[in-house]
């Protein structure tokens, strides 16, 4: 996965910001989710959901559920797209 083309995106603090620039609409994510946003495409799902469960001492299962769940509904909304 990578993030789309017609996306921009900034941190401001602890969240990351992401603007669909078709849409003009914007979208901020908590901490969890804005380290989410900037290790796509430089990792896979297994990682990501590994990454997640150390930093936020939460249970494998439940980040690997919420991993996929968070990258499926960006596919939904058009904000990521499968990698070349």
């Amino acid at each position: 996965m990578r993030h789309a083309e017609h996306v921009a995106w900034q941190r401001v603090g602890e969240e990351v910001v992401v603007v669909d620039l078709d849409t003009q609409r914007a979208m901020g994510f908590n901490p969890v989710g804005s380290l989410l946003w900037e290790l796509i495409g430089q990792t896979d799902e297994s990682t990501l959901a590994h990454i997640v469960a150390e930093r936020f001492a939460v249970p494998l299962e439940r980040s690997a559920t919420d991993v996929r769940a968070f990258l499926s509904d960006l596919t939904a909304r058009g904000l990521l797209e499968e990698s070349a």
